[in-house]
């Protein structure tokens, strides 16, 4: 059992490594996690390399899982300890990691919980500050009512939050450009001199 923990934790220390990779196509960056015998160098094409970063994942998850389901994922019946985030690292990050690189070309690292986070903090907040605290009463019926108008309502386009950077930084461009024509012009003309008090 603790030998199935030991090569179950280091299975996830290089997942863990994989998963925070931004960019996972250069072989400098991933030769670390890759295993000694791999295919791909410094010479193989980016695409080749992820694919063998991916591959090294999938190895790693399902060696991570089996031995985990010998050792702390088991208390009476094999695996009725495992929880839902080692179902995900394990059978769902695969397929979304080669979805990132097909979509973006990058890795799953550029991804945070902060959406995920906030979500979990308003439902807090309505479960504390929205009910009436009663377990004889309906709590869920009444958190449920405000978080479905909030998150309803709640909604956060990332094309129109680009076009809006993008806008900013025209304008940014733009007055920088006006300042400078401007200070340019200022050095042109004569400047009449300053006469110092005595």
């Amino acid at each position: 059992m603790v030998d199935s923990l030991c090569k179950s934790l280091m299975a996830f220390y290089t997942m863990s490594q994989i998963l925070a990779f931004v960019t996972v196509n250069k072989f400098d960056m991933v030769k670390h996690v890759l295993p000694h015998d791999t295919a791909v160098s410094s010479e193989s094409s980016p695409d080749d390399v992820a694919k063998a970063v991916f591959h090294t994942y999938k190895q790693l998850a399902y060696k991570f899982r089996e031995h985990g389901l010998r050792s702390f994922m088991t208390n009476r019946r094999t695996g009725d300890k495992e929880t839902f985030y080692v179902h995900v690292i394990t059978q769902y990050l695969p397929k979304i990691m080669t979805d990132t690189y097909q979509r973006h070309k990058l890795g799953v690292g550029i991804f945070s919980m902060e959406g995920f986070e906030y979500k979990n903090y308003t439902s807090k907040q309505v479960l504390n500050n929205r009910t009436n605290g009663k377990i004889k009463s309906n709590i869920v019926l009444q958190s449920m009512r405000i978080l479905q108008l909030l998150f309803k309502c709640a909604y956060f386009d990332p094309h129109a939050e680009m076009k809006r950077r993008k806008v900013m930084y025209e304008k940014k461009i733009s007055a920088h450009e006006n300042i400078c024509t401007i200070a340019t012009s200022n050095v042109n003309e004569v400047v009449a001199p300053v006469v110092e008090r005595v």
